[in-house]
């Protein structure tokens, strides 16, 4: 090789090295050439964890590979989760997430210079059939207020079936048809006409005959939120207490007007009583035999005080289906006054996932912030909202269905369609849901793995 031919190499090489090393400088500084916009710019990084792990990621629709020497050599492969991707242009992402037996998991994800986005509470959905957990012909189901266990009809039987223990008991020689059926708060007793069952102690084989105890005329019954032991009715124009195992009922308060409805927690009882055409939610202590307030509401006959699990009043008048928030221990006990409610579910003391026909919202108590999730175009029958906090369960008469809760775009998954759905509930690890169904005539209690 010639001296002139070395001096080329020489000087070429010196080039590309005066070409290249800025750039590998550049881009290991996390800078890139962004050839849309000519010009190069900072970079951002995409962190992605995925419960479970193992999700293929695309990213705008191309399967994501791996970009190590190795990857050159062999055939590239794709990048699984957990996922780090480095080295973005600023923009906007469609990230999309494929693991074999869950629903696709996909959402827009906007990367900007010189910071990471971090999706790492991703939480993918078992994409699965529904299986038949209790089928003794039955015919519809009720859920406990705990979510816990359901009371079946099974004919002119009735039948216990319970979530945490996943199994049915046909409660003997009971029929529910015409019967009152209260629950107590926490599930654990049940009254179906006169029987009293109590399900945490005796099972669904026991029961207390309450014929000669309770008054036939007797009515509005309600456990005691804050003891299952106390069972109060309405009888004579005086509230009344049976406790459990004791020989006898006794009264506690006489009430004056027409009682619509009420609840007990300890020594406080919460009641909707009218007189001479006006309403009024009143505050009783038990304990010391007085009022605690009196507050007026608009006149009607068809409110139902609802389950919270708050010092607040959830009240709902179902001919107008408007839901009143009250603190009745505030000088302003008026929170807020909703329209169209037909369903609601307290997520925790200041959330509330309320629904109409076609709408699922959700409501801030304390700062009265209202967020829309979706309009739909089925009506709405119930809803659920997931412990994990990133999706509502909802039903429709015939279908189940996963809402997303964040993003802009929310994501509906349709994750059953039958004859009949009602009574969505989830176990305690929110990995099951439950609900009663119907697929010709296979009716019964399903359950769906989602988790």
């Amino acid at each position: 090789m010639s001296s002139k031919i070395r001096n080329i190499l020489f000087i070429a090489f010196i080039g590309l090295f005066v070409i290249i090393t800025p750039l590998v400088m550049l881009y290991a500084a996390g800078y890139e050439f962004n050839w849309e916009a000519k010009k190069i710019q900072k970079t951002g990084t995409l962190n992605i964890i995925t419960d479970p792990k193992g999700a293929k990621v695309y990213l705008d629709g191309k399967v994501l590979t791996e970009t190590s020497l190795a990857s050159f050599i062999n055939k590239a492969r794709p990048v699984y989760t957990p996922a780090k991707i480095k080295n973005l242009l600023p923009g906007e992402y469609l990230v999309k997430l494929e693991a074999e037996g869950y629903w696709p998991w996909e959402k827009k994800a906007d990367i900007y210079p010189g910071e990471a986005l971090n999706l790492d509470k991703i939480i993918l959905i078992k994409k699965d059939l529904p299986i038949l957990a209790a089928a003794e012909a039955l015919t519809g189901a009720i859920t406990s207020p705990d979510r816990d266990k359901f009371l079946c009809l099974a004919g002119d039987k009735c039948g216990i079936f319970s979530l945490s223990g996943d199994n049915f008991s046909i409660l003997p020689g009971e029929s529910c048809k015409g019967k009152n059926i209260v629950w107590s708060r926490d599930g654990s007793k049940i009254l179906i006409g006169e029987k009293l069952y109590d399900l945490a102690a005796g099972g669904p084989e026991n029961a207390l005959d309450l014929a000669k105890i309770i008054p036939k005329t007797a009515r509005l019954y309600s456990f005691d939120s804050a003891n299952s032991a106390k069972l109060y009715f309405f009888d004579n124009k005086s509230l009344n207490l049976y406790s459990y195992g004791e020989a006898q009922a006794n009264p506690v308060q006489k009430i004056s007007g027409s009682l619509d409805d009420y609840s007990v927690n300890g020594n406080e009882l919460r009641m909707v009583s009218r007189a001479a055409d006006k309403a009024f939610l009143i505050i009783y202590d038990l304990s010391q035999g007085k009022d605690i307030r009196r507050i007026e509401l608009p006149y009607s006959e068809g409110y139902k005080l609802k389950k919270s699990n708050n010092s607040l009043v959830s009240l709902l008048d179902e001919k107008r289906n408007i839901l009143y928030i009250i603190d009745p221990l505030s000088r302003a006990p008026s929170k807020e006054t909703i329209e169209n409610v037909k369903v609601l579910y307290w997520m925790d003391e200041n959330n509330l996932l309320y629904a109409n026909d076609f709408e699922i919202w959700k409501i801030n108590a304390s700062s009265g912030n209202k967020e829309l999730f979706t309009r739909l175009s089925d009506p709405i029958k119930d809803v659920i909202w997931h412990p994990s906090g990133d999706f509502i369960i909802y039903s429709t008469a015939n279908s189940l269905n996963l809402l997303e809760t964040s993003g802009s775009e929310r994501k509906v998954i349709e994750l059953v369609k039958l004859d009949q759905v009602s009574a969505p509930a989830l176990d305690k690890n929110g990995e099951i849901i439950y609900f009663y169904g119907a697929i010709r005539e296979k009716k019964g209690i399903y359950k769906l793995r989602i988790r």
